[in-house]
């Protein structure tokens, strides 16, 4: 009877070794790969990941690792681009807004913000009525929406100091 509790406590032992090598090997190369992975997902920054395992999880983690340089590096190449039209609307004379088909404003810059005299200090994402008080803007743009053709028309500005301006919507 001795020698079957033996070869059973043997096997259990084989098992138990086999088990631990799949851990060590495996499930603990993946785990450390998960972690990386949320943590890059929830948007901080993370190093490069070096994964102790096998050759699949070593592909996967440095294939990962590789996308997460060209986003960095395409999320840079967006941010430059992004700048550019910024510092262009922002020396400008001219007011510029943008407002989109919900009639909610989208970009407005400096010298717009002082034309019309907002009620606001970030517009951006809120209705135009709410930002300025010239109903001949929203009337402006209202008509821009209907037609392919410009709106051009004069006004007198809102504010402490009363001018006329000339606006111009397009779709």
């Amino acid at each position: 009877l001795w020698p079957i509790w033996l070869a059973g406590g043997l096997a259990i032992a084989a098992g138990s070794l086999a088990t631990r090598y799949c851990v060590q090997r495996i499930a603990m190369p993946l785990a450390a790969l998960m972690r990386h992975v949320q943590t890059a997902s929830s948007g901080n920054d993370v190093r490069p990941l070096d994964v102790d395992g096998h050759d699949e999880l070593r592909i996967v983690a440095g294939a990962f690792s590789q996308l997460q340089r060209q986003l960095a590096r395409r999320l840079d190449q967006i941010q430059h681009h992004s700048e550019r039209p910024q510092t262009v609307l922002g020396s400008m004379a001219e007011g510029v807004l943008a407002v989109g088909p919900d009639k909610t404003i989208l970009l407005a810059n400096d010298a717009g913000r002082q034309l019309l005299d907002f009620a606001i200090l970030d517009p951006v994402g809120r209705p135009l009525l709410e930002v300025t008080r010239a109903r001949p803007v929203s009337e402006a743009v209202m008509e821009a929406f209907a037609s392919p053709e410009p709106v051009i028309t004069e006004f007198v500005a809102p504010g402490l100091l009363r001018r006329t301006l000339s606006l111009r919507a397009t779709r």
